[in-house]
């Protein structure tokens, strides 16, 4: 019999979590990445009602996505919106391929915005 006891029966061994079984034996846990858990809260709460840390945890991949998530999402929507890949290159955790979807991103952001107020994108390389 196998089965798991409540979370405190966790715990930490290295970088490892284990949990104790009802038998008394310890198994590994997997921890489900910050993306994982991303996505899960958009597709329960759908886009529009996920915060938007958990929004960009769609995006950002890799160890430190956490922590790059919050510090993006403290930074805010409006000031996101005029960085370009090299601003998004000097921030701490992010690479080269995710600074480009980030500006690309936020880019298709602000091309959406003129066509949701009734105006036009006045960008020739706009289709």
């Amino acid at each position: 019999m196998n089965k798991s006891i409540p979370d405190q029966a966790m715990h930490v061994c290295g970088s490892k979590v284990f949990q104790l079984t009802m038998d008394g034996t310890e198994e590994p846990i997997g921890m489900p990445s910050f993306a994982r858990i991303s996505s899960d809260f958009v597709f329960e709460f759908g886009a529009g009602g996920t915060a938007f840390k958990y929004l960009l945890g769609t995006i950002i991949r890799g160890p430190k996505s956490r922590v790059v998530c919050d510090n993006l999402a403290q930074l805010g929507l409006t000031q996101l919106m005029t960085m370009t890949e090299k601003d998004f290159l000097r921030m701490d955790g992010i690479g080269p391929i995710t600074a480009a979807q980030l500006a690309a991103t936020f880019e298709i952001a602000k091309r959406i915005q003129p066509l949701q107020t009734g105006g036009r994108h006045h960008d020739s390389n706009y289709n």
